[in-house]
């Protein structure tokens, strides 16, 4: 944005113009190598939440009118090629980052499997939990996962695109909780008189957590540390 707008600064001092063909075509040329630079480091990004944050200070640098701030009258046309590619690196962040979080959708939320220890603490979780306070000590995995995933991709896509990927992830996580999480759980208290009573209030509970996950204003979730946060480092590109 600045060498096009010195350029800009320039170009206006040696020909007494603020804008010209000539001009045009050299910040083509600059922000073409820009863009040759930055388009495969974005294709082989894996991190979703680096995926999202790029997205966001794209959307911070679109072109004015595009992003509802005023423009002002005769404003200078020499950042026009500087907007032009910043709306293709856009475009090319939010395609990968709508199939990174697929791919995290599959192998984070589809492909959980329970340990032992997360069985254990499913069954406790259940004996003691009250209905005012459902994720206040324990919440099944893919709930988490969940939750993650929406607070990082909402804002960083199109409203569509958001509630398609939304929509896809809680899917597969009330799925998760119907099927695996549920024979996990009623397997880890066989024989106990309440197992199926157990395994059913496992299904509710999460159920009702994971429709909140799903809440695009939980944003910002803090209940990830900063080690789990990378859940796609280990996904296949």
């Amino acid at each position: 944005m600045g060498v096009c707008a010195d350029e800009g600064r320039l170009y206006a001092e040696f020909f007494g113009i603020s804008s010209g063909k000539g001009l045009r075509a050299h910040e083509d040329m600059v922000m073409h190598v820009f863009y040759e630079q930055v388009r495969p480091r974005i294709i082989r990004e894996a991190q979703v939440d680096v995926l999202a944050a790029l997205c966001l200070t794209l959307l911070a640098y679109q072109r004015p009118n595009e992003s509802n701030e005023p423009v002002e009258p005769g404003e200078p046309g020499e950042l026009e090629a500087f907007y032009a590619v910043v709306g293709a690196v856009l475009e090319d962040a939010q395609q990968r980052l709508a199939f990174r979080a697929q791919a995290f959708v599959r192998g984070e939320i589809t492909g959980y499997r329970m340990s032992a220890d997360d069985a254990q603490a499913a069954v406790q979780w259940i004996r003691s939990v009250d209905s005012d306070d459902l994720a206040d000590h324990w919440e099944y995995p893919p709930v988490q996962r969940l939750r993650w995933l929406v607070a990082q991709i909402s804002g960083c896509v199109d409203t569509e695109v958001q509630h398609g990927l939304t929509d896809e992830a809680l899917a597969a996580c009330k799925q998760s909780i119907a099927t695996h999480g549920a024979r996990t759980v009623r397997d880890s208290v066989r024989g106990d008189a309440d197992a199926e009573q157990l395994a059913h209030q496992f299904v509710t509970c999460s159920m009702t957590l994971a429709d909140q996950a799903a809440e695009p204003d939980q944003t910002h979730y803090g209940g990830l540390n900063a080690g789990s946060a990378r859940f796609s480092c280990d996904l296949p590109v």
